[in-house]
């Protein structure tokens, strides 16, 4: 990704956490909405550090291409996103058991329907790539 489309990211980030700050404190009173948004806030200002640091630090850009193009982190990379898929596959799948033992059948129903959707989107991915490849 380029530096012009890293940038708006970045300020996309920043002007949606500012955004669901706003909502959460002055129309909805959400504290969900607000830690949303501060997060948003907190990653587009990391993101814009990070920019800063690439432009201006030319040691900086030089390893963070390296890393970026590394097929090892590339694997490794890899590896996490299919690990985070399952542990979190797994864990709401037990708390959709859990939920519905405990008499939350709506909330059972909503994880139930998460779970199914990962996993459709899952094999709908897996199928393309199969594909193609």
């Amino acid at each position: 990704m380029d530096a012009k489309k890293r940038t708006l990211s970045a300020v996309f980030l920043i002007v949606t956490g500012v955004a669901l700050v706003l909502i959460a404190n002055f129309l909805i009173q959400n504290s969900s909405l607000f830690g949303a948004g501060c997060a948003f806030i907190c990653i587009g200002c990391i993101r814009t550090y990070q920019l800063f640091r690439y432009k201006t630090d030319a040691n900086y850009a030089a390893e963070r291409d390296i890393n970026n193009h590394d097929e090892r982190n590339l694997a490794l990379y890899r590896q996490a996103q299919a690990t985070t898929f399952v542990i979190t596959a797994v864990g709401l799948a037990i708390a959709a058991i859990v939920t519905n033992l405990l008499g939350q059948e709506l909330i059972a129903q909503v994880v139930s329907v998460v779970v199914s959707l990962m996993l459709t989107i899952f094999i709908a991915t897996y199928w393309v790539i199969r594909t193609k490849s």
